[in-house]
């Protein structure tokens, strides 16, 4: 897949969502190999160890965290970060308080380890149910730019909005199958 993508001329931005281990492990290797970038969007209360990987993943998914260290180290290489909550709600769930401590918590959590400013942000599970315009003038107030939905699709230029932006989900398809995108 990533040979596909450093071969291509269209604007093809990879993310990860959640932050798992295996980010630094497997992707990171493989990204600065084929000359690629990414953003990784965390669950800072997931990096900081105070949920486990089966609270937004499944009760059998058992994945290790990023560490912090590992973080710095892939923004140091131009792997850049987002948020992906504090705690990985359905943010349309909660009341705007809630919301608010959700997106400020984790970017401040984020820019303090990082030493700079983050603006990308992925709503947690990210389907349409999953945020409303609530959430959105949230993160717009809470200074993110970006805000990425786990919505199928391509981002027209003329149909764009940066706080429900669109993403093409790649798992097991082939690279065939991904140049036909």
């Amino acid at each position: 897949h990533l040979k596909v993508i450093a071969k291509s001329r269209d604007n093809i931005k990879i993310a990860f969502d959640d932050g798992y281990g295996n980010n630094f492990e497997n992707a990171f290797p493989l990204l600065t190999k084929y000359g690629c970038t990414a953003t990784i969007f965390i669950v800072t209360d997931f990096i900081d160890g105070k949920i486990g990987s089966q609270k937004f993943g499944g009760e059998g998914l058992r994945l290790r965290p990023l560490t912090w260290e590992e973080i710095k180290i892939m923004d140091n290489s131009g792997i850049a970060f987002g948020s992906h909550s504090k705690t990985h709600p359905v943010l349309a769930a909660l009341s705007s308080d809630a919301i608010r401590t959700e997106l400020v918590d984790s970017k401040e959590r984020i820019e303090r380890s990082l030493g700079h400013t983050i603006d990308k942000f992925a709503y947690p599970l990210g389907g349409s149910s999953s945020f409303n315009p609530m959430v959105m003038e949230i993160a717009a107030e809470t200074g993110y730019k970006y805000a990425y939905a786990n919505v199928m699709g391509i981002n027209e230029e003329s149909r764009k909005n940066n706080f429900s932006l669109r993403r093409v989900r790649i798992y097991n398809e082939s690279p065939l199958k991904l140049k036909m995108r």
